[in-house]
């Protein structure tokens, strides 16, 4: 069932909040990545926006990013998140050499990890204040 992996992934509301604004925050930094050149393939967005998401879901899984249960800390935590946002950059510098010229010729990695990086390490920071006061 949809709805039980959905909960294996982000147990809890805080998690389920966690991944639904990182999406977000890939889906805006590859819109705005790949959105500044004319010419470009309309469906460039798209890619990015899947192929990031898609990435950022298989490693969360995979190093437990959601897991409401370990204890690592907010330091673990940004680093963690650092950690995933480095290799969905990677995957999308591959993504941009494997795929022909007109599709992600334009695609601006620079611009996608300066959206991208403050936003979701912002969104953990605050997660982690708001944590703290209701668990002292």
């Amino acid at each position: 069932m949809v709805t039980s992996r959905w909960n294996n992934l982000a147990p809890g509301l805080t998690s389920k909040f966690n991944l639904a604004a990182d999406c977000f925050a890939l889906a805006v930094g590859a819109a705005a990545a790949t959105g500044h050149a004319a010419g470009s393939s309309g469906y460039a967005p798209v890619i990015v926006a899947g192929a990031a998401i898609v990435g950022w879901i298989a490693a969360a899984r995979a190093l437990r990013q959601y897991d409401i249960w370990k204890k690592q800390g907010i330091v673990g935590d940004l680093a963690l998140t650092s950690v995933l946002i480095l290799g969905v950059a990677t995957e999308l510098l591959l993504l941009r050499w494997l795929l022909p010229a007109r599709h992600l010729s334009d695609f601006a990695l620079g611009l996608f990890l300066q959206i991208v990086w403050p936003v979701a390490l912002s969104l953990r920071l605050f997660v982690g204040v708001v944590r703290a006061t209701r668990h002292p």
